[in-house]
C-alpha cells in the first residue's frame, strides 16, 4: 500500500509541475478574442404559430404529397409516426392533452363534453402564461366551437368557425399579417371529417385531398407570416402538429 501510495505522490507532482510551467507560456490553441461590441446587437423577438390538424396520420402526411410542409423539413425537428394513448380517440382528451402538458390521469377530460375535468387545476398554457407574462399576447383561433369554449380561457383573441376551416385560414391569413400576438394557434377539423366519412388513409381519395388542402392552407398562412413588416425582425418557432390518426377504414 506504502509503494502505491508513493507512485501517486510522484504522479500528481509531475501533473503539478506540468500544469505551473505550462502557465509560464500561451496556449497553441485559444479562442481568438471577440469584436467590440458597440452596444447596438438587436435580438429577434421569440414568436409562436401553433397548428393542431385534427385526424393527420403521420404516414398518410408524409405519403400525400404536402409540398408546403416538405419545405418546412430541412429546418425542423420532426417525426412521422409518433406514440400516443391508444386507448383514447376523443378530440377533447388529446387537446387537452397537448394545450396542458398532462395526460387525461390529471385532467380528466374523457369525454367530448369535458365532463367532470379538472382543467382548474391543471390549467391551459395561456393561463400559465398570464399569471407569469400578463402582457404576453394570445390568439386563438379554432374550426372546433368546442375547442374555443372549453381550452381557450386566458387568450386575448379567441374566435371558433363552427366547422369552416377555410373561415379558420381567412382569419389567419388576415390576423398574422400585423398582429403583435406572440402565441397563436389555429386548430382544423377538416382532415378528421374526411377520415370519418372514409377511412384515414390515402387509399381513400377525400382524406388524401383533405391533408393536401390543409397543406396548402398552411402555406398561406405562412406567406402571410412572412409578409409581416416585422417579419426579419421576429424568431418564429411553427409547430405543426396532428391531435391524433384514426381507423384505416370507417367506422
Amino acid at each position: 500500500m506504502k509503494k502505491h501510495q508513493f507512485k501517486y505522490f510522484v504522479s500528481l507532482t509531475l501533473c503539478l509541475l506540468v500544469f505551473a510551467t505550462s502557465c509560464n507560456k500561451d496556449f497553441d490553441k485559444v479562442i481568438p478574442d471577440a469584436p467590440d461590441n458597440d452596444g447596438n446587437v438587436t435580438y429577434k423577438v421569440p414568436k409562436v404559430l401553433y397548428l393542431i390538424v385534427d385526424g393527420a396520420r403521420g404516414t398518410s402526411v408524409r405519403d400525400a404529397g404536402t409540398p408546403t410542409l416538405r419545405t418546412l423539413i430541412d429546418s425542423a425537428v420532426y417525426t412521422w409516426t409518433g406514440l400516443s394513448d391508444n386507448t383514447n380517440y376523443t378530440d377533447a382528451t388529446n387537446w387537452t392533452d397537448m394545450l396542458t402538458g398532462v395526460k387525461k390521469e390529471k385532467h380528466n377530460v374523457l369525454s367530448e363534453d369535458f365532463a367532470g375535468n379538472k382543467l382548474e387545476n391543471y390549467p391551459v398554457i395561456f393561463e400559465r402564461i398570464k399569471s407569469l407574462r400578463p402582457g404576453f399576447r394570445i390568439a386563438s383561433f379554432a374550426s372546433s366551437d368546442v375547442f374555443k369554449g372549453k381550452l381557450t380561457k386566458g387568450a386575448d383573441v379567441t374566435e371558433s368557425f363552427g366547422g369552416n376551416d377555410d373561415a379558420v385560414t381567412s382569419r389567419l391569413v388576415e390576423f398574422v399579417k400585423t398582429d403583435t400576438a406572440s402565441l397563436i394557434v389555429g386548430q382544423f377539423g377538416g382532415v378528421e371529417k374526411a377520415g370519418k366519412a372514409s377511412g384515414f388513409d390515402n387509399s381513400f381519395a377525400p382524406y388524401k385531398a383533405a391533408i393536401n388542402k390543409f397543406d396548402s392552407q398552411v402555406g398561406e398562412i405562412l406567406a402571410s407570416l412572412k409578409s409581416r413588416p416585422t417579419y426579419y425582425k421576429e424568431n418564429w418557432l411553427v409547430v405543426v402538429t396532428s391531435n391524433k390518426g384514426g381507423n384505416l377504414h370507417s367506422l
